[in-house]
């Protein structure tokens, strides 16, 4: 590994709009498109993502991130995207389906939130701790993976396939997500945040 004792320029990129970590990956917006700087193995070149329409914010959270575009889109890439099968990881980054007009995401560990405009949030993704803002009950299984041997085992997740509204959440103006827990600050200035405590 290196160490920088003094900052260096770590992206051949301008007029960045946007930064976010995913956990190796350093990810930044300019013009329009998505780069990726992959820090544990430098010798990759850096990747580029571009959209169909642009992208206008990111956020990201140890190897999964999602790009929220100009028409309201998003764009994920990580654990838990709602499409693959297994239900395991997306090279992505993939459309997730049922969104739109949304304004910014949150992205925890493999759970993922959007705020969409009009001041609500909707959550995806892995659910173990209700960190979708969906109760534990409530929540799908969804197959991961087989584990094989004397015992042949399916493994299965709580979660949330698909994008659902948080319920009791209105008027809101910013949401942030942890490893397994999420909050939003309301335009009263009160914050409130559910999964695991």
């Amino acid at each position: 590994s290196t160490v920088l004792a003094v900052p260096g320029r770590r992206l051949d990129v301008s007029n960045v709009t946007r930064i976010a970590w995913s956990g190796h990956l350093l990810l930044a917006v300019s013009n329009g498109a998505l780069f990726a700087r992959d820090h544990l193995r430098p010798y990759i070149p850096p990747y580029t993502f571009t959209f169909p329409s642009r992208v206008v914010d990111v956020s990201g959270n140890l190897f999964s991130f999602c790009a929220t575009l100009l028409d309201g889109s998003v764009a994920c890439r990580g654990r838990y995207i709602s499409d693959v099968t297994p239900w395991e990881f997306s090279e992505g980054p993939r459309r997730v389906n049922g969104l739109s007009d949304v304004a910014s995401t949150a992205v925890g560990l493999g759970f993922y939130c959007a705020l969409k405009r009009d001041g609500t949030v909707w959550c995806w993704g892995d659910n173990a701790f209700g960190q979708t803002g969906t109760p534990i009950a409530m929540a799908e299984r969804c197959f991961q993976r087989r584990e094989d041997g004397a015992n042949p085992v399916e493994v299965y997740a709580s979660c949330v396939r698909q994008p659902r509204q948080v319920a009791g959440l209105a008027n809101v103006v910013e949401v942030r997500a942890g490893l397994t827990w999420a909050c939003a600050r309301l335009r009263d200035g009160s914050v409130w945040c559910w999964g695991y405590n």
